[in-house]
């Protein structure tokens, strides 16, 4: 793999990384001031690319993002940071990059491909992304199942719980409003636990009140797998995110409230593991997405000479 350049943004900040055959040799990170405005938002992406200091030897650019793009290629309403909604990356970053691909794909997907690359399935793999919210997409035969915008569309908003709390998006009981890291700090507030990292230390030190916390969202994912299992026929499932951090805490639920509530057939030997790549899983599959990219224009440049 040639050496790629990346940015993951999140709701904290944006991370950079330049990538060489598939490991991280730099990484930076730029934080990101709450309610930013767009031309904020732009300047601090520049700034994250510029921190890597591109060399023209570098490959394309990966951008992981959690949002989905229009078919224009600019950031749909319904991202947590509103500051780029509107946003078309290629324009943003393209002068940087002086004529070089630019790879744009939905973190969830992005994790999803690293996730794959690194438990070397060669089958159907189901990526779970816990972290400010939730998502999921799948891999089969290494490539991103596109059913709606570059993944499985807004998986984390099934519904897993009729009767359940209000979610961000309007609807009621899914499973972001349920197991996600907003939905923990919401529920841990009123015992003195200020986000999902302190209910899970909490869980994690026997507070059966934080351990019941945990114990909820587990059994809503496990709902949730459930449902996307019956469609997906996965042969692995991975959770990654700052969430998978709760490890067992929150997958013993989960795997116990699938096979209560799923179909036997499906999900009775379906594997649930945290992911192997940790807090790098977007900006190493944005890196695998850019090297494709790259590949594929390299192919298509070949093409037209010949």
């Amino acid at each position: 793999m040639a050496v790629v350049v990346v940015l993951d943004i999140g709701g904290s900040g944006v991370r950079a990384a330049r990538v060489r055959d598939g490991e991280i040799v730099r990484r930076e990170r730029l934080g990101l001031i709450p309610g930013t405005v767009p031309s904020q938002a732009a300047e601090t992406l520049r700034a994250a690319l510029g921190s890597l200091e591109p060399s023209p030897t570098d490959g394309a650019l990966g951008v992981a993002f959690p949002g989905f793009l229009d078919d224009a290629g600019r950031v749909l309403p319904g991202i947590y940071l509103p500051g780029f909604v509107g946003m078309d990356f290629v324009d943003v970053l393209g002068p940087l990059m002086t004529g070089r691909p630019i790879a744009v794909v939905p973190d969830v997907a992005a994790a999803s491909l690293a996730e794959a690359a690194a438990t070397g399935s060669a089958g159907r793999l189901l990526c779970v992304c816990l972290g400010t919210g939730a998502n999921a997409a799948l891999v089969a035969d290494g490539v991103v199942v596109d059913l709606a915008a570059g993944c499985l569309g807004d998986a984390g908003h099934v519904v897993v719980d009729p009767d359940g709390p209000k979610c961000t998006c309007g609807g009621r009981g899914c499973l972001e409003a349920m197991c996600s890291g907003r939905a923990l700090a919401r529920d841990g507030t009123p015992l003195g636990l200020i986000d999902a990292n302190a209910v899970c230390e909490a869980a994690r030190a026997m507070d059966p009140r934080a351990a019941e916390l945990v114990n909820r969202a587990g059994r809503a994912l496990g709902r949730a797998l459930a449902s996307w299992a019956a469609m997906t026929f996965p042969d692995l499932v991975v959770v990654t995110g700052g969430l998978s951090l709760a490890g067992e805490l929150l997958l013993t639920a989960a795997r116990s409230e699938m096979r209560r509530v799923g179909p036997p057939g499906i999900v009775a030997g379906l594997d649930v593991q945290v992911g192997r790549c940790g807090a790098d899983a977007a900006l190493l599959g944005a890196a695998i997405e850019a090297q494709r990219v790259q590949e594929t224009n390299s192919a298509a440049g070949e093409e037209a000479v010949a």
